[in-house]
């Protein structure tokens, strides 16, 4: 369907680069450096992925934990698109000006803020002074938040949008749909690509990069790069994996993309638990786009249960009890098993694991 030889690459974002680049997603889109580009990742939201309030959590009861159908595909739903042309350095009275530009990313003083909801379990304003945003996250604050602010500096953009993004990803999100219909295991590896799109627009700088090569193209591939071979390695017979030095320059990346997206995702989720808020529907964690709650308060949210992208299906049901420590660091258990996160990294792991985790929780929310 693509035309896409995955031999060619090893890994996943890698492939989905290759399809933003066929289906034209980045014409128009130049890649950044410097400083516009690290001052535009600064303005990406943090993934929510944490207890409620940032505390340790002890519930017992009948809880539920729901997961987001299409993440990231319904994010690319919608955003307008990825910002094209370069991005101009703003001025105070750009600022004021902001709505007539296509997208903006910029760093604010925050003086003072207040949620206007019942309650803000998972805060995207977390404290005054420095904030960097984009338009889609100010707007949000706006809504959200009685908030006094000052502008200090940014980049805006003002040729529009280039909208394959979106094309892209329903292509892949319904070919998704009719492989899981058919039960092929394949499938998740086109839920992988989607959740992988933006990754390689915000990539850091690596000392080096490895590169598919077949056997035929070798010789060519070898007298191009010859000034950056490292090493080579056969991993069949037909083909290789070289290890490039990456040159002493800047590192050019697309973060105007990977930013826009967290926004839209961080902001999206945050909607929700300001409805759930006002509802008096407490939720318990949160992990990117999969959430915790009571089960008898479910109904309270309207329809967001369904197989529609952006609905959530249910993940884990009859949770008896949900010892959380931080993020990904908890234990659930249900009447016939328990799910343990974030102890992989213990040298000696805990023979009963529910003991440790009262334990620890005992301890932090005695001394805290």
């Amino acid at each position: 369907r693509f035309n896409v030889n995955v031999f060619e690459f090893d890994t996943l974002a890698q492939i989905g680069h290759e399809l933003m680049i066929r289906y034209h997603c980045y014409d128009d889109v130049p890649e950044l450096a410097g400083k516009p580009a690290t001052f535009i990742k600064q303005c990406a939201p943090k993934i929510c992925v944490q207890p409620a309030f940032n505390e340790p959590l002890y519930k017992t009861g009948s809880l539920v934990q729901i997961d987001k159908n299409g993440s990231y595909s319904a994010t690319y739903a919608q955003f307008n698109g990825i910002p094209k042309g370069e991005p101009k350095l703003m001025t105070p009275t750009d600022f004021t000006n902001r709505d007539t530009f296509t997208y903006f990313y910029v760093l604010l003083n925050v003086e003072s803020f207040k949620c206007k909801h019942a309650e803000d379990r998972f805060p995207i304003l977390t404290s005054t002074g420095p904030f960097f945003c984009d338009k889609n996250t100010l707007e949000f604050i706006t809504t959200h938040y009685d908030a006094q602010y000052s502008f200090v500096s940014g980049y805006y953009f003002n040729e529009g949008f280039n909208t394959n993004i979106k094309t892209l990803a329903y292509d892949l999100y319904q070919m998704r749909l009719n492989l899981k219909a058919k039960g092929l295991r394949i499938e998740s590896c086109f839920k992988l690509i989607l959740a992988s799109l933006w990754g390689k627009a915000q990539t850091k700088r690596s000392i080096f990069k490895n590169v598919m090569v077949s056997n035929d193209k070798f010789e060519d591939f070898a007298v191009y790069n010859h000034s950056f071979l490292y090493k080579s390695v056969p991993i069949s017979d037909d083909l290789n994996v070289v290890s490039l030095l990456n040159p002493v320059s800047l590192h050019y990346t697309r973060p105007q993309f990977s930013t826009n997206v967290l926004s839209h995702a961080r902001c999206s989720l945050n909607s929700l638990f300001y409805q759930a808020a006002d509802l008096d529907v407490p939720i318990y964690y949160s992990n990117t786009d999969s959430l915790v709650l009571d089960t008898v308060n479910l109904h309270k949210l309207g329809p967001i249960l369904g197989d529609d992208l952006g609905q959530f299906k249910i993940e884990r049901e009859n949770i008896t009890k949900f010892i959380c420590i931080s993020a990904k660091k908890y234990i659930q258990k249900t009447p016939t098993e328990s799910k343990v996160v974030g102890l992989h990294k213990l040298k000696n792991k805990p023979d009963d694991v529910e003991e440790y985790f009262e334990k620890l929780y005992n301890t932090i929310t005695s001394i805290f």
